[in-house]
Formats: structure tokens, sequence, C-alpha cells
């Protein structure tokens, strides 16, 4: 089934992946970086504080489950990176994306996806 989260504070650190941020990654990361060496990178970065502003639900994988990331090509964004996910799949990061930066683990949110569910705090 479908799980509405409340554990994760609703206030989180995020860095937008533009095009400057996209050249540090590959300069600092020649094949996809498992999840802690990129989040000891990613915590260096700039962030900004943004919220959500809407509740969110997910579906959890039990057990059997395997959970898959799919990604559709926007025909405009060629800037592409993987770096492994907490979980251990390759996740997909694209310019124009960001990056939600944790305690302890950094993951990707899409842009549309953080447009339509976050805000950044003080606007």
């Amino acid at each position: 089934g479908y799980k509405e989260f409340e554990n994760r504070p609703k206030e989180r650190n995020v860095v937008e992946v533009t095009k400057e941020v996209m050249k540090k990654i590959e300069d600092e990361f020649k094949s996809v970086p498992s999840q802690e060496k990129f989040f000891d990178f990613a915590k260096d970065l700039k962030t900004k504080k943004a919220e959500k502003s809407v509740k969110v639900k997910a579906r959890i994988a039990n057990k059997e489950e395997k959970v898959v990331t799919i990604t559709k090509s926007d025909g405009e964004n060629k800037d592409t990176f993987k770096f492994k996910a907490s979980w251990g799949e390759d996740m997909i990061l694209k310019t124009g994306d960001f990056l939600v930066v944790s305690s302890d683990e950094v993951y990707r949110i899409g842009k549309k996806e953080f447009e339509s569910t976050y805000k950044f705090k003080g606007k």
C-alpha cells in the first residue's frame, strides 16, 4: 500500500543542480560514486532551506520487491550523472534536479516533482 511520510523533517537542505554544480560533480567523480562518497561531497555544496508544501504519499516496497527508478529524457537535458542511492541502486541526476542533503544521506528529487511539492523558506 501507500504510506504518508511524516518521519522526515519538513525542512530540508537542498542543492539546485545547476550546470556549475553538475560540472563540479563531474570533475570530482569519474565513475559512479558510492552513497558515502557522494554524501561526503554533497555536504560541502551550498544548500538552501526548503520545506514540503503538500503532503506526499509513497509506495513502500516489501522485502521481496525491488525498487527501480525510471527517468524519462526530456529531450533537452543531456547533462546526467549517476550515484548510488542509499538502497544500492544507481540514481540518475540531471541538471535542473535537486539534491536533498540530510544528516546521513543524499538523494535526488526531479525538478518537476520538487517544484510541485516544495517551496524555499522565506519566499
